[in-house]
């Protein structure tokens, strides 16, 4: 996973000087009935502006490091035409089940027309995403059925007629990303798969395409405070959106029209600038490994992907899986991992994950188990093992059933078959690892919580 208001930071500052020095009139002004809360303080309104402004922050990082590669440009789909592997390093906890394809739009100028491909019977789904990092819409199998469309993707001012048949999508920001997602059931299907990436294309409508200032700057460090504000200032101008309930913490800092300066603060205001966004960081990076825990998996929040005001979960979100898409196109479900360990088991032990006969996680897609080893860092990446075999889903070929119609998953170290063919083996390193079952176009009983993915068991 909408994602202002223009005031300079200096009347504020002179504003707040003259009141703090008004702090001692007398009793006869007090109102001792007056049960208004306190107005928060700088440090607060720093905590609560990082929060809003973290995903923003995210996103044009994202975008600058896909377009200063070299590798893509504006308004053109970059697709991925290869499946990840043990070698796949550069994004984190990569996928084993589709192609991805990445567009990030340019709109202040015109429409970006997409054409989504006819992908039959193969789930495909484009998200169109705000820079705030919410879902504006969802194309493909769920919404369209597998047929192609054509779509004019807009900024917030433009004005006029798309040509007939083509449906308009209004993005509430200039700037938007959209992410493709191609399934392939396995290697021998790449190809087909690959035929039906190729289809999903992006025009430009307008003659030339302005260049957003932000694509000129280097983009500081998350953790850099008060460079990260005056960054963020400038994307805000260049994509603004009602704040909501941010939005008097965004005017308390002076943040809207892209001239915060932090060299006008008092040292004070520096400091408690500093602890509330260190505040904010901190929080957001322990929620991007937070959520509902039940039976052993870590279920995302129903808001996931669309989050209204819920911008405390929106920003642990763009540190932990920018880009989510609602959980009614797809669900992310960790394995919480051992009590020591959250979200992470021990790969000296064995494991198993037994699905009942009947009880396989309902979807109208399809479901995997991946299986993912962190790094020094703690960023996930696929485990290096001789089967190459990296998850196991519902169409992985050969599963072994029970005589009773369950599926039980072996999730270990050591081969447990004695070097016989095991299509039920999830191979773990010897040391620590972590779990993420996908499921895409879940179930109505998966959505709503009524089933619930069985335990891992420790062998």
């Amino acid at each position: 996973m909408g994602y202002l208001i223009s005031r300079r930071l200096a009347p504020l500052l002179f504003s707040a000087v003259l009141l703090a020095g008004c702090g001692g009139g007398s009793d006869d002004d007090a109102d001792d009935g007056d049960d208004t809360p306190p107005a928060p303080s700088y440090q607060q309104n720093a905590d609560q502006a990082y929060t809003y402004l973290l995903p923003l922050y995210e996103m044009s990082a994202t975008r600058k490091a896909a377009l200063d590669s070299m590798v893509q440009s504006p308004n053109q789909f970059l697709h991925v035409s290869t499946l990840a592997d043990a070698n796949s390093k550069a994004v984190t906890t990569p996928n084993a089940d589709t192609l991805y394809s990445s567009a990030f739009l340019l709109l202040a100028d015109g429409p970006v027309q997409i054409d989504i491909p006819d992908s039959g019977d193969r789930y495909f789904s484009l998200s169109l995403l705000d820079f705030y990092t919410n879902n504006v819409a969802v194309r493909g199998t769920r919404v369209d059925g597998g047929a192609a469309k054509s779509f004019w993707v807009v900024g917030p001012q433009w004005a006029g007629t798309a040509p007939a048949g083509v449906e308009v999508i209004r993005s509430p920001t200039n700037s938007a990303w959209a992410l493709g997602r191609t399934y392939v059931r396995d290697q021998a299907d790449l190809d087909a798969a690959v035929a039906v990436q190729r289809q999903l294309t992006a025009t430009a409508t307008a003659s030339a395409t302005s260049t957003p200032a932000s694509l000129g700057t280097a983009t500081p460090a998350a953790t850099d405070w008060e460079a990260f504000f005056a960054y963020a200032d400038q994307l805000i101008v260049e994509n603004p959106v009602s704040a909501g309930s941010a939005a008097d913490a965004l005017t308390a800092l002076g943040l809207g029209s892209g001239t915060f300066n932090a060299a006008a603060l008092s040292s004070t205001q520096k400091t408690d600038l500093e602890a509330g966004a260190s505040a904010a960081y901190q929080r957001a990076t322990a929620a991007a490994q937070g959520g509902t825990v039940v039976q052993g998996w870590v279920y995302p929040q129903s808001d996931l992907g669309n989050f209204g005001e819920d911008y405390a979960y929106r920003a642990g979100v763009a540190i932990g899986g920018l880009g989510a898409l609602p959980v009614q196109e797809a669900l992310y479900i960790n394995g919480a991992g051992d009590a020591a360990t959250p979200q992470r088991y021990d790969g000296t032990h064995n494991y198993s994950l037994t699905f009942p006969a009947g009880a396989l996680p309902p979807n109208g897609a399809f479901w995997s188990v991946t299986l993912y080893e962190p790094d020094a860092d703690g960023s996930l990446f696929f485990y290096d093992n001789p089967q190459d075999r990296y998850a196991i889903g519902g169409n992985s070929p050969g599963l072994r059933y029970g005589s009773d119609g369950s599926l039980t998953l072996q999730i270990q170290h050591a081969d447990p078959s004695s070097g016989e063919v095991n299509p039920n083996w999830l191979p773990t390193p010897s040391g620590p690892f972590a779990l993420i079952l996908r499921v895409y176009l879940p179930g109505s009983a998966l959505v709503d919580g009524s089933y619930r993915v069985p335990a891992v068991q420790p062998q």
